[in-house]
């Protein structure tokens, strides 16, 4: 993981390794696969996470004061949490 080619992952998967990663205080790596995440984001890729899986990409974008610099992806994620979770982004 340190050389930069991070294989295919399954978005669910990749949000996994990055939470793991905050977890373990490995920041870098972990801001890394959250930018990997951004990077792998569509409308199929953001509709297959579970509640609980996207709204810890959301956690973790916001942390490391990433950004989803596609306005329809960002919204598109907001709109996919319940309600009473999207008042916290």
């Amino acid at each position: 993981m340190k050389s930069g080619a991070y294989p295919r992952l399954p978005l669910d998967r990749r949000v996994g390794l990055a939470v793991l990663l905050a977890r373990n205080r490995q920041t870098d790596l972990a801001r890394d696969q959250t930018r990997a995440c951004i990077d792998q984001l569509n409308e199929n890729e953001l509709r297959s996470l579970s509640t609980g899986s996207l709204y810890r990409l959301l956690v973790l974008i916001r942390g490391f004061g990433l950004r989803i610099e596609q306005p329809p992806m960002l919204d598109l994620a907001r709109n996919l949490l319940p309600q009473d979770l999207r008042g916290r982004f």
